[in-house]
């Protein structure tokens, strides 16, 4: 959804009527220094729900009224900033930091102008059972370029540029692997751990290592020593666990 489609008269009331009350189930307020805009791109299946979006600078509050379900929201913010208020906390997140919060209570952030942001949901009944302590990552910044959360966010960014997500025998591999990213960045219980590391860790590893391939192809430096280091894996183990794939 691009706000840029809409006469700009018009633009402030539909947002927040279609995108923010029924879409995202939230209030959407503008700051009256900032011009107006909001664009975001979406995806919404059983188990996940992804959004990117660059917006102008705005406040977004969650009323009592308007909770109807019982996600965790991972907030990422790719540039600029936002304050997110939940449960009588406070973070902020800048460049490459997360905040997470959760659908099932109220509360309010505020974002500032050009920030570019990711947000992922996830059902709480799907991976709460395997967090060691939910609570103690509720509404505290986490850094973004930090393990688990690190693979999270580069698994998912391609997820939503590619036709992945419309596939049914896809769609259900990739909600597994980023359920499997979200409960290790969130902190896993042993067992969870372990199935993690052999679904979505594995995944995602596979899938930065082929950007990265990608990306460098005709560097005078690439190798597979060199894509090794660079993604702290064995180019021998990585190889035969590909082998055995």
């Amino acid at each position: 959804m691009c706000s840029d489609d809409i006469p700009e008269r018009e633009r402030i009331p539909y947002v927040r009527e279609v995108y923010g009350r029924a879409i995202l189930r939230h209030e959407i307020e503008p700051f009256r220094d900032s011009r107006f805009y909001w664009r975001s791109a979406l995806h919404s299946m059983a188990g996940l729900g992804l959004a990117t979006s660059v917006v102008s600078a705005v406040r977004t509050y969650r009323t009592q009224e308007q909770i109807d379900s019982d996600d965790l929201v991972l907030n990422a913010t790719v540039a600029g900033r936002r304050l997110v208020r939940q449960l009588g906390r406070e973070a902020i997140a800048g460049p490459g930091e997360v905040v997470v919060s959760r659908s099932a209570d109220v509360g309010a952030c505020e974002v500032e102008a050009n920030s570019r942001l990711i947000n992922i949901r996830v059902p709480v009944a799907a991976i709460g059972p395997a967090l060691t302590d939910m609570d103690s990552v509720l509404v505290r910044p986490l850094p973004g370029a930090a393990g688990a959360l690190s693979l999270l966010l580069g698994y998912v960014g391609p997820l939503q540029t590619s036709d992945a997500l419309q596939r049914p025998e896809t769609r259900r591999f990739a909600v597994g692997h980023v359920h499997d990213l979200v409960t290790l960045a969130l902190g896993a219980t042993r067992d969870a751990a372990m199935q993690a590391r052999s679904g979505g860790v594995r995944a995602a590893r596979l899938r930065a290592v082929k950007a990265d391939i990608l990306a460098n192809l005709g560097a005078r430096g690439l190798s597979l020593a060199a894509v090794a280091v660079r993604h702290n894996i064995s180019p021998r183990n990585e190889w035969r666990g590909r082998r055995r794939a």
